[in-house]
C-alpha cells in the first residue's frame, strides 16, 4: 500500500471505528418502553446546586445506590438508570420492591439480619481488584426498611470518627445510609400529597388553601374558625414542610434574581402568599397520573408540555441539559479509552508485522481518539460554563488528553513510533483511572472555588497538571522502550538515541511546570491562609517529583546514564508522580485530599510495583538484552555509561 493511500484509508478507518463505537454506545442506552423516557431524561432540573438532566439524576443515584449507572437486579433483569428514576418518582411501591441496593460487606449484612444468599458467588479477584463485587449481595428497600433505625444509629456512630481512622464496616454502613437517605429524598421529589390521583390533589389543594389561611389567620388572631379547616392546613403544611426539606432535587424554575429553582413543596407557601404558580407544576402532576395509569400517549403530551413551559423562562437551562444529556449517551471518554487501546495494539504490533502500515494506523487512531476526547472536554467546558480541573475525574481526563498530545507531537518529531505506543498507554491508563473515579460520584457538580477570583489558583492547578502528565507519559514510553527493547531487535543506537531525546526533553518539561506550579500554589496559599508551605503530603509529593526530574536531568547531563538507565528514572519518576497524586487522597492524608480512604489501594500498589520492577529491569547489563538487527558499536561495560 502506497503512502497516499495510507494517508486516506487509515484516518478514515480510525473514524469510521469511532464513530461507530459511539453510535453503537449511544443506540444501545434506549429505554424499551413506550413511555418517551428519551425525552424525559432531558428534563432540566436544579441538583446539587447546578442545572442538569433528568438523565444524570439517574445516573449518579443510581451510581451511589447501585454501584453501576444501569440496574441489575437478582433475576438478571436489567434497567436503564432512566428507567429506574421514572420507576422511583412515580410508582414507588414497585420500586421499592427491586433489589438495587448493594451491600457487599459481610459485617453490614449481619447488622441486616443475614449472610449472602443462597446462590450468591463471593466477588472473584478481578471483582477485588477493581473493588466490585458483581451482581451479589442485592436487597430491595422493602427488605432494608426494618433495619433502617439499625444502619442509621451505626452511620452516625461511624461519622464521629476521624475519616481516616474508620474501619471498614464503619465507611461501608455510612455509604449504605447515604445510599437509603439519597432514594428516600427521590421518593419525595415529585409528590403532590399522599392522594392517588396526583392532578386533582393539586385542584383541590388551590381551591382549599383560601379557606385554610383563612382559619389560620383566625386562630392566630383569636377570632372564630373552623376546626376541620385548621387540622387540615397543618396536615398540609406538615407534607409540605417534609417535601421542601426531603426532596433530592428542584424541579421548578423560578423567576429568583439568584437563579435557584424550588422543590414541589414550595407550592404550599406560593399559595398562602398568593403568588403565581408557574406553568409546569400542573403538567408535573398530569405526568405522575399518566405513568401511574400506564398511559403511555398522555405521559409523552405532558412532556411535550413541560418542555414547553419550562423553556419559556429557561430556553438556556433546556440547552445546557439536552447538552449534558448527549454527553453523557455519546461518552467521549469512553469511545476514546477504547480507540487508545486499538492505537497501541497496532503500535505493539508495528514492531513485528507490517511496520509501516500499522504505525500510520496507530497515529491516525491516536489523532482522532484525541479528536473525540477534545470534544468531551469542551462539551464539559460548556456544561459547567468554566474549566473545571478540580477533581480526581477531571485532573485524569485532562492529564490523558495533555499525555495524547505528547505522544502526538513525539511521533511527529521523531516518527519513530515511540510517541504513539506512550501516547496511546498513558491515554488509555488514565483514562481507566477517571472510569474508576467517576463510580465514586457524581464527575460534574459546582466548582468549590472561583478560577477568575484568583489567577495564581488557576495557573496553578494547569500548571501541576502538565507536570504530572509528563511524569505518566515518559513512564509510559520508558516502559515501551523496555517492551521493545526485550522482545525484538528493533532498538539500534539511533533508537537509543532518539527515545534518550525524547525522554530527556519530556523530563525538562515536567520539571519546568512542576516547578513552577508549586511555586503558584505556594503563592495562592500563602495569599488565602498567610503560609506558603505547610507541609500537607500533596504539597510533598509535588516537591519529590521535582527533585526527581532535577536528578534524571542532571543524571543525564553528566553523561551519568544512557537511555536505558534514563528509561529507568523515568520508571521510577512515574511510580513517584502516582504516588504523590493518589496516595495522599487513598489514605485520606492532608487538608487537599480528596478521594478518602473508602478506594482500594490494591491496584495503587500494584501499579507503584509494576514500575520500580521494571525500573530495575531496565538496568541489567546489556548483554542479556537482544542483539540489535543492524551493526552497533561495542557494548559499553556498564548500562549507565553515556553511548
Amino acid at each position: 500500500m502506497n503512502r497516499s493511500a495510507r494517508r486516506i484509508l487509515f484516518p478514515v478507518l480510525g473514524v469510521a471505528i469511532l464513530i461507530g463505537l459511539t453510535i453503537y454506545g449511544y443506540r444501545g442506552q434506549y429505554a424499551d418502553s413506550e413511555f418517551n423516557l428519551v425525552e424525559f431524561g432531558k428534563t432540566p432540573v436544579q441538583n446539587e446546586g447546578r442545572i442538569q438532566p433528568m438523565d444524570s439524576v439517574a445516573r449518579n443515584s443510581l451510581l451511589l445506590i447501585h454501584g453501576e449507572r444501569s440496574a441489575a437486579f437478582r433475576d438478571g433483569e436489567r434497567m436503564l438508570s432512566i428507567a429506574w428514576l421514572a420507576e422511583l418518582l412515580f410508582t414507588p411501591e414497585i420500586a421499592d420492591n427491586r433489589a438495587v441496593f448493594r451491600v457487599p460487606s459481610q459485617e453490614v449484612r449481619s447488622v441486616l439480619g443475614r449472610t449472602a444468599r443462597l446462590g450468591e458467588k463471593q466477588p472473584n479477584l478481578f471483582a477485588k481488584l477493581f473493588g466490585r463485587s458483581g451482581k451479589d449481595y442485592l436487597f430491595s428497600y422493602q427488605e432494608l426498611s426494618p433495619h433502617l433505625s439499625k444502619i442509621q444509629r451505626h452511620a452516625n456512630q461511624a461519622k464521629r470518627a476521624k475519616r481516616i481512622q474508620r474501619s471498614h464496616f464503619q465507611r461501608e454502613v455510612i455509604q449504605l445510609w447515604s445510599a437509603v437517605s439519597t432514594y428516600q429524598r427521590l421518593k419525595l421529589t415529585l409528590r403532590f400529597g399522599e392522594a392517588e390521583n396526583q392532578f386533582q390533589a393539586l385542584l383541590d389543594l388551590i381551591e382549599f388553601v383560601p379557606r385554610g389561611k383563612t382559619a389560620l389567620e383566625n386562630y392566630e388572631s383569636r377570632k372564630e374558625y373552623r376546626k376541620e379547616d385548621l387540622n387540615r392546613i397543618t396536615e398540609i403544611g406538615t407534607i409540605y414542610q417534609s417535601l421542601i426539606e426531603g426532596g433530592q432535587f428542584q424541579p421548578i424554575p423560578t423567576d429568583a434574581p439568584e437563579g435557584n429553582w424550588e422543590p414541589i413543596g414550595n407550592l404550599l407557601t406560593r399559595l398562602m402568599d398568593q403568588r403565581p404558580l408557574h406553568p409546569s407544576i400542573p403538567v408535573y402532576a398530569r405526568l405522575i397520573d399518566s405513568y401511574r395509569s400506564g398511559n403511555p400517549e398522555n405521559f409523552n403530551a405532558a412532556l411535550s408540555e413541560l418542555h414547553l413551559s419550562i423553556a419559556e423562562d429557561e430556553r438556556e437551562s433546556i440547552d445546557q441539559a439536552s447538552l449534558e444529556y448527549f454527553q453523557n449517551r455519546a461518552a467521549p471518554f469512553e469511545v476514546s479509552t477504547y480507540g487508545y487501546a486499538f492505537a497501541f495494539l497496532a503500535a505493539l504490533f508495528s514492531w513485528r508485522v507490517w511496520p509501516k502500515t500499522l504505525n500510520y494506523l496507530a497515529f491516525s487512531l491516536l489523532c482522532t481518539c484525541f479528536a473525540f476526547h477534545t470534544i468531551g472536554i469542551l462539551q464539559r467546558a460548556m456544561v459547567s460554563d468554566n474549566l473545571p480541573i478540580y477533581s480526581q475525574f477531571a485532573t485524569c481526563i485532562h492529564s490523558a488528553w495533555v499525555v495524547v498530545m505528547l505522544g502526538i507531537s513525539c511521533e511527529r518529531i521523531f516518527k519513530n513510533n515511540f510517541g504513539n505506543a506512550a501516547g496511546s498507554l498513558a491515554g488509555f491508563s488514565l483514562l481507566i483511572v477517571a472510569h474508576q473515579v467517576a463510580e465514586l460520584g457524581p464527575t460534574l457538580s459546582v466548582v468549590p472555588f472561583d478560577y477568575s477570583s484568583s489567577g495564581l489558583l488557576a495557573a496553578h492547578i494547569l500548571a501541576i497538571t502538565l507536570g504530572q502528565a509528563a511524569g505518566f507519559f515518559a513512564g509510559a514510553a520508558a516502559l515501551a522502550f523496555l517492551c521493545i527493547g526485550l522482545a525484538t531487535r528493533k532498538l539500534g543506537i539511533q533508537q537509543n538515541r532518539q527515545i534518550a531525546q525524547m525522554l530527556f526533553g519530556i523530563t525538562c518539561f515536567g520539571t519546568l511546570f512542576m516547578f513552577a506550579g508549586a511555586l503558584l500554589g505556594g503563592a495562592w496559599s500563602d495569599q488565602t491562609s498567610g503560609q506558603f508551605w505547610t507541609w500537607d503530603p500533596k504539597e510533598n509529593g509535588a516537591l519529590m517529583l521535582v527533585i526527581w526530574f532535577a536528578i534524571a536531568i542532571h543524571c543525564r547531563w553528566a553523561k551519568l546514564v544512557n537511555a536505558r538507565g534514563l528509561a529507568a528514572l523515568s520508571l521510577a519518576g512515574s511510580a513517584v508522580a502516582t504516588w504523590s497524586w493518589f496516595g495522599a487522597d487513598m489514605l485520606s492524608a492532608g487538608y487537599q485530599s480528596e478521594i478518602g480512604p473508602q478506594n482500594n489501594l490494591f491496584p495503587l500498589f500494584i501499579f507503584v510495583g509494576i514500575q520500580l520492577i521494571a525500573s530495575l529491569v531496565c538496568m541489567t547489563p546489556r548483554r542479556f538484552w537482544p542483539k540489535p538487527e543492524e551493526a552497533t558499536d561495542p557494548a559499553p561495560k556498564e548500562v549507565f555509561i553515556n553511548e
